[in-house]
């Protein structure tokens, strides 16, 4: 496999970052149908597109193959509020981390998520949480791959 290069996204980059975004968005739609609405590409999509490149604590990051992007991970740094409940500290959050279908199995999203983790100890974040749905076995192996533990579950009840 070719090189992959690690780029930040740009506003010529939306079409490519929708692409991948559907295929994450798409799969959240199949399975959990009653939450989450198919992609569409929309007002809603640029909108957020615009406002995630002009975040201060959002990041979007395409890994890269031969000009082709063919993963990205969106992430969060910034800093928990002080509650009566915990402490202000430094953190990390990654929304999303989507590899195309052709490009899966190669380490591609471990590279990303290894990008994440040198930007927050740079930021001097103490922790990255992620989380993920069940049923997806193969993003549970990866995140535990770079050293992710679950600390926390999250359950639902189907009313």
């Amino acid at each position: 496999m070719n090189k992959i290069i690690l780029q930040k996204a740009n506003a010529e980059d939306k079409d490519d970052a929708y692409k991948l975004f559907e295929q994450i968005q798409n799969l959240h739609a199949h399975h959990h149908p009653e939450l989450f609405k198919p992609a569409k590409y929309d007002n809603k999509f640029n909108e957020f597109y615009e406002k995630l490149l002009n975040s201060k604590t959002d990041k979007l990051v395409f890994a890269v193959i031969n000009d082709e992007k063919v993963a990205y991970v969106h992430y969060f740094l910034g800093y928990k509020f002080e509650t009566m409940f915990n402490n202000s500290y430094p953190f990390g959050f990654i929304y999303q981390v989507i590899v195309d279908k052709q490009y899966r199995h190669k380490n591609i999203a471990k590279k990303l998520l290894e990008h994440v983790k040198e930007e927050a100890v740079k930021f001097g974040a103490i922790t990255i949480s992620i989380d993920h749905f069940s049923f997806n076995n193969a993003a549970r192996e990866c995140f535990k791959s770079v050293g992710f533990k679950i600390n926390r579950e999250f359950m639902s009840l189907e009313i």
